[in-house]
């Protein structure tokens, strides 16, 4: 029997890189836990700290007060509890830290300028293109992997590339869920180094679930965000509703809403949204428009 030893080898070619890149999601993982319990256990140690120094302070305050001062209960009561105040203030930085670390990214590197151009193409709208401009800081040495993850409200066919030299696309873990994540490879990066990634995903909508927005998470670290849209005239749209909303993922989330002017051109209208500073991390900035009828 003639063994087809071509096609023995691009299979085991092709298991070996589904291989790493399912390591490298668990190491990626795996350093996340890491990264919050060692950030876990040092924020239990500087709460301890505080907490001494703070004991330490109201002790000498109230001996002081006793011993020399001869002020009023009511005057001593007012310090004591100004000092409680600040100690909480401290004790609530720290917790609003690790929440925030918890929002970075992960593999190694942090975003600090995320830029995205959602296209709608002119004849077959239910083609879409999604091309994202992502400028990467390592926040480790021999930083290599970046796992990015992503959302689409459609459903159908999805084809990622990366063009951003020197860059290469290990795997796209999930397809078939609503959300993934793209395994990068972008080179060995040391603390410090940036890097900018550019990732394009060509995107067939076959059911229609496309919810008309796009949105990008605000992570710690992040610098910028710029979020466009560019719709064909063949589209019918309603234009008050392209607005931007800045707010958190709760349903309890505060939302700031602002209509855009859209820029015309011969091939249609784009919308801009730029964010220099967002806030708050866990937030979203969101381009959200309406659609009349289908595809």
């Amino acid at each position: 029997m003639q063994v087809d030893e071509a096609g023995l080898w691009r299979e085991s070619k092709r298991q070996g890189r589904r291989l790493l890149m399912v390591v490298v999601v668990v190491k990626a993982r795996v350093e996340n836990l890491a990264t919050r319990f060692n950030f876990i256990v040092t924020t239990a140690r500087n709460i301890q700290i505080v907490v001494i120094v703070a004991l330490a302070l109201v002790a000498g305050v109230g001996w002081l007060a006793t011993s020399y001062l001869e002020l009023p209960s009511w005057l001593l009561g007012l310090m004591i509890g100004v000092l409680g105040f600040v100690v909480g203030v401290i004790a609530a930085t720290i917790v609003i830290r690790f929440v925030g670390r918890n929002q970075t990214a992960n593999g190694g590197f942090v975003v600090t300028d995320y830029q995205m151009v959602y296209t709608v193409d002119p004849v077959d709208h239910r083609k879409h293109t999604c091309a994202r401009t992502m400028k990467l800081k390592a926040t480790r040495n021999n930083a290599r992997f970046f796992t990015f993850n992503y959302n689409w409200s459609g459903h159908g066919d999805v084809q990622s590339r990366v063009d951003s030299p020197g860059h290469r696309i290990l795997g796209d873990v999930g397809q078939a869920e609503p959300g993934r994540c793209l395994v990068i490879y972008v080179g060995a990066h040391d603390r410090g180094d940036e890097v900018e990634l550019r990732v394009t995903q060509e995107l067939m909508d076959t059911t229609g679930h496309f919810g008309h927005f796009i949105s990008k998470v605000i992570k710690l670290g992040m610098e910028s965000i710029k979020l466009t849209i560019a719709l064909p005239r063949a589209i019918d749209f309603d234009p008050q509703m392209v607005a931007t909303i800045v707010g958190t993922n709760s349903e309890s989330s505060w939302v700031r809403k602002r209509v855009l002017t859209p820029e015309i051109s011969r091939s249609g209208y784009t919308w801009t949204i730029e964010k220099k500073k967002p806030r708050p991390v866990g937030g979203q900035v969101v381009l959200k428009w309406g659609w009349e009828g289908t595809y």
